[in-house]
């Protein structure tokens, strides 16, 4: 099994975001996502 890439929190909330998810929240170095409706 091949070793998984090393991916920044930066990229990573980016991606989810572009698949459909938004930051309601956030506290120190912790985001909250939420799906978006209708989506």
């Amino acid at each position: 099994m091949p070793k998984l890439p090393i991916v920044s929190g930066r990229k990573i909330v980016k991606a989810l975001q572009k698949a459909g998810f938004e930051i309601v929240g956030r506290r120190g170095s912790h985001i909250r996502l939420k799906k978006r409706e209708g989506e």
